[in-house]
């Protein structure tokens, strides 16, 4: 129609063009992405963290019950801790030690070997397999591990201590002094080592040597039996009867069998 004016256009947003919408919807995409992944990852830590916390409580049990001889129960506390934190070496470790001494030495061995794995620049868990297989009296593989602790750890008295006794159940005594030696060195306290001393001593027939270890470990602990049934024992080899008797009365006043026995054979 004639003489009408065109409707103007409105105003408005301008329609973004597809490609624009399409790098929009992407970006949200994501977002949504990364948002629910530092969900999922903040989840995932919570749960490790109180994996972890559960964990440590159940070992702190297993620790407990060890201390009281329910070693039963203190590997099945040690078995939940590795259930929530399977890497968990101590763990390992402290099973390990539980199943030791409720007198199963395969197990142990098997769970210082895992702590080992887990681990393996971790000195105590040598020595501790190391004690594992003395147990068994297989002292070869006991000496290897005990070398590998001191490797790892040269400054620690109960390796040196315990491979000497290693050596000692091999005769080689000679090995054997030079770690109790050692082992003295770097804790003169130690009255069990003197004894072993004293017993290698005696191995080798220097029996006056043996009694001077066996004097110094019973000065350090006058309540053991041990040092008094192998000093008597040192004393009847040297033909000296009476402190020989005397020693062995106070081993069997202390509750040591063999020195009972003595005493009733040489009445």
């Amino acid at each position: 129609m004639e003489g009408v004016i065109p409707e103007k256009p409105k105003r408005g947003l301008k329609r973004k063009p597809p490609l624009e919408n399409s790098l929009l919807l992407r970006r949200f995409k994501n977002l949504a992405i990364i948002a629910i992944s530092v969900v999922v990852l903040f989840a995932a830590v919570e749960t490790g963290l109180v994996n972890q916390f559960r964990a440590s409580n159940y070992s702190t049990q297993g620790m407990e019950h060890h201390n009281a001889g329910r070693y039963d129960e203190a590997i099945a506390a040690y078995t939940r801790c590795l259930e929530l934190d399977p890497e968990n070496s101590e763990c390992y470790l402290r099973r390990g030690m539980s199943y030791a001494w409720r007198g199963n030495q395969e197990r142990a061995i098997a769970d210082y070997t895992r702590a080992i794995e887990l681990e393996p620049d971790n000195a105590k868990y040598y020595f501790w397999r190391g004690t594992a297989y003395a147990h068994k009296h297989e002292q070869d593989p006991a000496i290897y591990n005990y070398n590998r602790a001191i490797e790892l750890n040269p400054k620690k008295a109960d390796y040196y201590h315990w491979r000497g006794m290693a050596y000692a159940w091999k005769k080689q005594y000679d090995l054997a002094l030079a770690d109790f030696g050692r082992a003295l060195e770097l804790d003169s306290k130690r009255a069990d080592t003197y004894m072993e001393r004293g017993i290698s001593y005696a191995g080798m027939g220097d029996y006056e040597a043996a009694i001077a270890d066996y004097d110094r470990s019973i000065e350090l602990n006058p309540d053991r039996a041990d040092p008094y049934y192998y000093r008597a024992e040192a004393y009847r080899l040297l033909d000296n009867a009476a402190a020989a008797r005397q020693d062995y009365e106070t081993a069997a006043g202390l509750g040591h069998a063999g020195a009972q026995q003595a005493l009733a054979t040489h009445r």
